[in-house]
Order: C-alpha cells, then sequence, then structure tokens
C-alpha cells in the first residue's frame, strides 16, 4: 500500500512539474511577483509563461490571455513573458521579442510608488502602440473634472489612502477594458503609480470645506484696490527718485525700470492723473533710452526705434528658445506668455516647435514653478489661437495633481510650497489667482475661496510700500525667515485688471505667425479682407496713445481719422500720424482724436 502511496506522489509532482504549473513566488517591498514556470523547470529557473505583479492595489499580468499587444496599425504582435530577473528593487519581464518591462519600486524611506517602464525589441515599430493589461484591486474613484473615457491619469482608494496612476502624454488608460496604450513614438513610456499624501488633500477638506474661510467680492477687490493704492503712492513720490529718473528698490542701489514706468502710467491713464504721470515718465526715459522698449512704448512712443530693437531682440529670443525646447527644457514654460511669443513675436517654425513640446511633455516630472506657469498657460484668455489653447488644455491636470497638494497652512495664512519649507511668494500669489480663475471658470467656488485665500495670505506680508519678501521659509513650529524681495510692480499686471495696461492683440488666425497689434486700446471689430482691412477700436478722448502693428502686408492706401493718411516717417513730430516700415511690414500710428471711437482702414 504504501509503495503504491509513494508512486502515486512522484507521479502527482512529476505531473505539477512537467505540466507547468509550477510557480515562483518573490517580494520586492510592497511587490510581489508571481510567475508560472515553464514546464519541466524547477524553482532556480527564471524561464516563465505567465506572470502577476501586485503592489498596493493594482495588478499586472501577463500570459496569453492578457499578452503584451505591439500594434503598427497594419499588424498586431502578442508576446507573452518568457523569463524574470531581479536587479536590485527592480523586477524585469522579458518577452518572446526580448523585449523588457522594467516594474521599479521606491525606497523604503520614500512614500509607496511603482514605476513601470516597457523597453522595446527589435522588432517594435517607429509608429503604433504598446499595450499592456491592468486590474484595480483598490477603489476606482471618480473626477468630475476628467470626462475623457480614457485619461492618462487614474486614481485608486485603498484602505483610505489614495494613489495615482499616471501615464505620459498621448497614453490613454482604459478602465472599461483595462488596458493601458502607449504610443511607441513618445519621448517617454512611463507608467507610474504613486501613493497622494491625503494629508495635503485635508488641509483643502478641513480648512476650507462647509464654506469655511469665504471672502466677497467686495473684500477681495477693496484689498487688492489697497495694495495698489500703496504701490502707486511709490511709484509716482516715495520710491521715486525724479532728478535721476530712478526708484528705490528694498534691497541694492536706485534703478530705472521700465517695468514700474508701465504700471504707473497705466494706472494713471486709468485714474485720469495721465498728464503729469506722463510728463514725469518722459523725462525718466529720457534719461535711460537704452532701457525702454515695446513695453512702454504704447505711452511713450518713439516706435521706429522701439520696434527696430524689439524685432532685433525678439530674433535673439526665439533662437534662444528654439535651443531649450529641442533640449527638452520644460522650465521654457516659465517664459512669460510664452505661447503668445512664439506664434507673434516668433516664427510659424519656433510655434509649433512648441507646440508639438506641450503636446509630448510629461507632466509628472516638472518642477513647481514650471507647473503653476503651465496651468496658467491653460487657463490664459488670449492664446494667440485655438491649437495652443487646445494643446494646453491638458495641464489642467496641474491644479489638483501638483497645485492644490503644495498649499500649506501656517496659523491663518495659507501658501503653496514651491519646496519642502519654502514657498516662492511671487509663485504662491500666481497659484491663487489661477486657481481663483479656475474655480471661476469651472462654476467650483471652492477653488474660488482656495485662492482667494493664498492671495490675500500673499499681500498680507507687503510692507509699507508694497514690497514683499520673495522667499518665506517655514518649519512644523511655524514662520523662521524671509529672503529677498519684489516690489508691487511684479504682480500688478496679474492683480489689476487693468484694461488700459498694453497687450497683444493676436491676428494670427488671419494673417499667420509674426502678426499682432500692440496697444492699450480695446479692438471690438477686426475684419481681416482681401481687398481692406477693417480695425476699430476704442479710447479716452482727447489723450495720445500709440500703436504698432505687426505683420501687416504692404497696403494701397489707409484711412484714419476719417481722411486718407499719408505715410510720414516724421509723424511722432505731430499731434497724429502714422508710418508704415514695409522692409518689417510694421505699421506704427500716433493716436488721439476728440472722439471715443474710430476706424483704421487698410485698402488693397
Amino acid at each position: 500500500m504504501i509503495p503504491c502511496l509513494y508512486a502515486v506522489g512522484i507521479f502527482g509532482l512529476l505531473y505539477l512539474q512537467y505540466s507547468g504549473t509550477l510557480t515562483v513566488r518573490r517580494s520586492l517591498g510592497d511587490l510581489q511577483f508571481l510567475g508560472t514556470l515553464v514546464a519541466g523547470e524547477d524553482e532556480t529557473s527564471h524561464r516563465i509563461t505567465s506572470a502577476r505583479i501586485d503592489f498596493q492595489g493594482i495588478t499586472f499580468r501577463f500570459s496569453e490571455e492578457h499578452p503584451l499587444v505591439i500594434d503598427s496599425g497594419e499588424n498586431q504582435h502578442h508576446l507573452v513573458p518568457s523569463r524574470y530577473d531581479q536587479e536590485g528593487r527592480t523586477l524585469l519581464i522579458t518577452f518572446s521579442d526580448e523585449s523588457v518591462i522594467r516594474f521599479e519600486v521606491s525606497p523604503d524611506e520614500g512614500p509607496p510608488g511603482l514605476q513601470v517602464l516597457p523597453q522595446g525589441g527589435t522588432a517594435w515599430p517607429e509608429e503604433g502602440t504598446v499595450t499592456l493589461s491592468w486590474h484595480p484591486e483598490a477603489t476606482l474613484e471618480e473626477r468630475g473634472d476628467d470626462s475623457s473615457p480614457a485619461p492618462d491619469s487614474v486614481h485608486l482608494l485603498r484602505d483610505d489612502r489614495q494613489f495615482v496612476l499616471t501615464a505620459p502624454p498621448r497614453s490613454a488608460i482604459d478602465q472599461e477594458s483595462r488596458r493601458i496604450s502607449l504610443p511607441l513614438n513618445a519621448g517617454s513610456r512611463l507608467i507610474r503609480y504613486v501613493e497622494r499624501d491625503y494629508a495635503e488633500i485635508d488641509i483643502i477638506e478641513a480648512a476650507f470645506s462647509r464654506n469655511r474661510r469665504q471672502i466677497s467680492d467686495s473684500f477681495y477687490a477693496e484689498t487688492i484696490s489697497r495694495f495698489i493704492d500703496v504701490g502707486f503712492q511709490g511709484w509716482h513720490s516715495i520710491r521715486f527718485n525724479g532728478g535721476s529718473g530712478t526708484w528705490n528698490r528694498r534691497e541694492g542701489s536706485p534703478e530705472f525700470s521700465e517695468e514700474i514706468l508701465t504700471a504707473y502710467l497705466a494706472e494713471a491713464w486709468k485714474r485720469d492723473q495721465y498728464t503729469t504721470a506722463f510728463n514725469r515718465m518722459r523725462r525718466a526715459a529720457d534719461q535711460h533710452p537704452e532701457s525702454v522698449g515695446l513695453l512702454s512704448a504704447v505711452f511713450l512712443g518713439d516706435l521706429r526705434n522701439v520696434t527696430t530693437r524689439f524685432i532685433r531682440e525678439d530674433q535673439e529670443r526665439a533662437r534662444e528658445l528654439a535651443d531649450r525646447i529641442a533640449a527638452g527644457d520644460a522650465r521654457v514654460f516659465q517664459e512669460d506668455d510664452i505661447f503668445s511669443f512664439a506664434a507673434l513675436r516668433g516664427s510659424e517654425e519656433l510655434f509649433r516647435q512648441l507646440l508639438d513640446f506641450a503636446d509630448d511633455l510629461d507632466l509628472r516630472d516638472l518642477d513647481q514653478r514650471t507647473a503653476v506657469a503651465m496651468a496658467e498657460a491653460a487657463l490664459a484668455p488670449n492664446h494667440p489661437t485655438e491649437a495652443s489653447r487646445e494643446v494646453s488644455r491638458r495641464f489642467l491636470t496641474l491644479v489638483h495633481d501638483r497645485i492644490v497638494p503644495a498649499i500649506r497652512q501656517y496659523e491663518e495664512t495659507f501658501f503653496m510650497e514651491t519646496a519642502q519649507g519654502e514657498v516662492d511668494l511671487l509663485y504662491s500669489l500666481r497659484a491663487g489667482l489661477l486657481l481663483e480663475r479656475y474655480g471661476d471658470l469651472q462654476g467650483e467656488p471652492l477653488y474660488v475661496t482656495v485662492g482667494r485665500n493664498l492671495v490675500l495670505s500673499g499681500l498680507r506680508v507687503a510692507d509699507s510700500l508694497g514690497f514683499l519678501p520673495r522667499h518665506l521659509y517655514f518649519e512644523a513650529d511655524g514662520f523662521t525667515r524671509q529672503e529677498g524681495s519684489f516690489g508691487p510692480e511684479k504682480i500688478y499686471p496679474l492683480i489689476s485688471d487693468n484694461p488700459w495696461y498694453p497687450r497683444k492683440i493676436s491676428l494670427y488666425d488671419e494673417l499667420g505667425a509674426g502678426s499682432f497689434i500692440w496697444s492699450i486700446a480695446p479692438f471690438p471689430r477686426i475684419d481681416i479682407g482681401e481687398e481692406q482691412f477693417h480695425f476699430t477700436l476704442t479710447y479716452p478722448r482727447n489723450r495720445t496713445h500709440y500703436i504698432v502693428m505687426q505683420g501687416i502686408p504692404p497696403f494701397r492706401s489707409m484711412n484714419l481719422f476719417n481722411l486718407q493718411w499719408r505715410n510720414d516717417p516724421s509723424f511722432e513730430l505731430y499731434i497724429k500720424g502714422r508710418h508704415y516700415e514695409r522692409s518689417t511690414n510694421t505699421l506704427m500710428i500716433k493716436y488721439t482724436d476728440n472722439s471715443v471711437e474710430g476706424d483704421i482702414i487698410l485698402n488693397y
């Protein structure tokens, strides 16, 4: 009897071994690996026919039923695992075409995280997709702000801990089919699954839920208005040195600043105090002619010199930006109004280069300042064309993924951290403004409240002249120190909502790259036809300002102030006039009239 049982046992073991049902298990921190060995192999072997990887509520499976799929658009290849290996905290699954998927576990001292990186074999085509299966063991969270059926990020909840599954740009995480598709020609194929610090989310819930800390429209507007009043007083008197045409700074020697000059003139225009302000700033600018450019030209003129200089400088800047984009420098998005500059002051080539870069950029590796700047770009009201608006729309995920989680509370104030324990106050203010705008556009009062609290917390630390510290440092027990400073002029264009601050008006859709209007006047009508360009603008009565129209093709005649107006290179010597520079396609206008609305008509 015993020999028979022994024989049956031996036969059973042989059957298990040669039927391919022997398995191997490995643990790498929180990662659990289960592999089915090739028939005839023992547990010392690394040859497998299937693999299962479990990590904190998510599972990846690879087998004949769950293959790795390479799709070129014309052909599909289904790949199955052939072996596994381990390198430190990384598990490698090799497939039948020698391609590999790496599963790398985060170090123990950090929050739980898993990086999944498919690496192509020699048979992978240049174009197409690679698709792998995923299975949530945790609860999928609904995301009301994402209407896409296959977004590039998914939130999961496991035992009151929130995890985020993200894929690179142009990828799709399909929650119904449980597949992740990655473009083969993308700059990155890295998938990440990381825990999000729930304490960060709780700050928002605890501090602002149930309508806590709401700020009324009137109080918010009055607080900003008082801050601008302080800045205005400093610009025209307390900080201003009339003899040298410079302004005192909190640190360093007095300097001339076109940024201050422009903010002062725009605010004086709004307050009907422009004549005195113009005379003082004209004298200051004359003392620093090389420091005056396009920004203030709408007030001060000298358009022929200014346009020659800004066109040359724009060409140099465009080359620099192209080099940075080619090098993959995401911080290029910190450049002011980057999409507008590329399309309207750069070139079609630079604009297309920037659009492609924005479309392919992995948003998970950004520093905090770049994340803020890119979210601002997504919410910008005046994109040069719909193409930039569309490509930047995906940057809105940064609001939830990067900006809100970085908000910290210190007693009754709120700031956005740019690094552990460090607040760059300029970016914290910008984050507040974009959160307010986001909440307003999305119909989310919570974000309006959070944004306004960030803005007013920042303004609260301003001194008697409106200077704000550039960096604030905090530890667990509160504020420790501050470093650097910046004046109210730095944030005036962002918080003032002044309709007379200089602006670019895009003509990209009508005339192509390099075409725009630079003015303080609104243009409620722009009609570009084959035989006539018709522009209508509004303005205060009998107040001189200047207009630059760039990228205007040569025209037959021009109607200005209801008269046919001839070209004159000396136009600025007169009360009003215009000059067209054919070599640069630049139309320059000195404008003033005893009316509040007028037309500029170009006949072809």
